[in-house]
């Protein structure tokens, strides 16, 4: 009993993509520092890797960015747009470390939070835990795009949403909200919502509909990020 419930180990960071009730078994009691930085440097890696093949998406995102900052403030001019441009390049590895080492402790302590208005005895610990292992399906995702943006026309991307595998892919032209509400329809978010929902129900010992409620909750305020700055 006492080995099943150890720190996570190296297994665990292959067997929650195909055994995860077995990896949250595991882990009722939490367990998540090595998988949140196995997250972390394997996102910081596939940035760095896939960098110049993903410019395409960048370019086109910064594009709509710009649009939007000309619209604002009509005395900017090209060499500030240019200057913005690089630097938003030079410090993108910010973001990797807010949306990757951060953002899994924070979803954490949300979904703890989330558990609780549902009734479900959830420890902060055990929630962390599953929103970390929950983002996993981050990884895939970025080499899947990597894979896409080397092999689509460039002209083919006007968005990150070009490459979502969901409905906003078909939506076309530049990111806009209902690409970010359609956005979050998509393999990867909704993976992601069904391991919260498997962890939340092995680790704190939900219901079914407990889970399902939660897990729908966070997906829900997954999509609040992009509604709001796109």
């Amino acid at each position: 009993m006492t080995e099943t419930r150890s720190a996570a180990g190296p297994s665990d960071l292959a067997e929650i993509f195909y055994a995860p009730t077995e990896v949250f078994e595991r882990r009722r009691e939490g367990g998540f520092w090595l998988p949140l930085l196995v997250l972390f440097v394997a996102s910081a890696v596939i940035f760095y890797a896939t960098k110049n093949v993903m410019q395409p998406v960048f370019d086109a995102e910064w594009a709509r960015g710009a649009a939007k900052m000309r619209a604002q403030n009509p005395s900017i001019t090209p060499e500030q747009l240019e200057q913005g441009k690089g630097m938003a390049q030079t410090f993108a590895i910010v973001g990797i470390f807010f949306s990757t080492f951060l953002g899994p402790l924070i979803a954490g302590v949300v979904l703890w939070i989330v558990c609780k208005v549902f009734g479900v005895r959830e420890s902060l610990t055990a929630a962390i835990t599953v929103a970390v292992f929950a983002l996993f399906p981050l990884i895939i995702e970025g080499l899947v795009n990597a894979i896409q943006a080397a092999f689509l026309p460039e002209e083919s991307i006007t968005s990150r949403y070009s490459l979502s595998l969901g409905p906003a892919r078909f939506l076309g032209g530049a990111a806009s909200k209902m690409h970010a509400l359609v956005g979050h329809i998509d393999l990867f978010t909704i993976w992601s919502a069904v391991l919260i929902a498997i962890g939340v129900r092995v680790t704190g010992n939900a219901t079914r509909n407990q889970a399902i409620g939660v897990a729908v909750v966070m997906w829900v305020l997954g999509a609040l990020p992009a509604l709001l700055f796109t």
